[in-house]
């Protein structure tokens, strides 16, 4: 049972980082909102996996993506990019 777990766990990471690289191929032409990543989650998931389990899952391709030097996180305030102060 406990190798299923880490083989889960794996291919778990690997769509996190897949999904991040495609992301990250995004930003170079315009932002990427949390919504996005959501909306393809379900996408490609369907409704079996409850917002937890989206949530979570968003949180670690976002986590993916602030490891590059040239990613920000921010907002978009009346049309422009509004940088977070971290």
């Amino acid at each position: 049972m406990a190798q299923l777990w880490i083989v889960r766990l794996l291919e778990r990471m690997s769509q996190q980082s897949d999904m991040a690289d495609d992301v990250y191929s995004r930003l170079s032409t315009a932002p990427v909102s949390a919504a996005y990543l959501v909306r393809e989650l379900r996408s490609r998931w369907g409704d079996e996996h409850g917002v937890g389990e989206v949530h979570s899952f968003v949180r670690e391709v976002v986590s993916c993506l602030l490891r590059h030097d040239d990613v920000e996180a921010g907002e978009m305030t009346a049309g422009r990019f509004i940088s977070w102060k971290l």
